[in-house]
């Protein structure tokens, strides 16, 4: 019985835990960090804002058919990147003929 108690903790085991909880502790903070500029974001940008890009995102989409990717990666709002995006693939998607079966129509 009092050898089960002198039994050390071997070092690959000490090096596994020490690299789990880095780990652990690296994700905590990427998705705490994800939810706080979320937050920030999302309080300081105007609905209008965000209408306007889905706008400019649809409007590309259906004209040219070609995104504005210079100007939006330079963007440091990513709702507003997030915005565009939409807007491009949903104006992207109106040309699909089914689009106009299922009873969707110009905007």
């Amino acid at each position: 019985m009092q050898k089960d108690r002198d039994k050390k903790i071997p070092l690959y085991a000490k090096v596994g835990w020490f690299v789990c909880w880095f780990f652990m502790l690296v994700l905590i903070s990427m998705i705490f960090r994800n939810c706080m500029s979320s937050i920030k974001y999302g309080n300081t940008t105007e609905g209008v804002e965000i209408e306007s890009y889905y706008a400019k995102g649809y409007s590309d989409a259906v004209k040219t058919g070609v995104s504005r990717t210079t100007e939006i990666d330079e963007l440091s709002n990513p709702l507003l990147k997030k915005a565009y995006v939409k807007g491009f693939r949903e104006g992207l998607g109106f040309d699909d003929p089914d689009a106009l079966i299922n009873g969707e129509e110009d905007k």
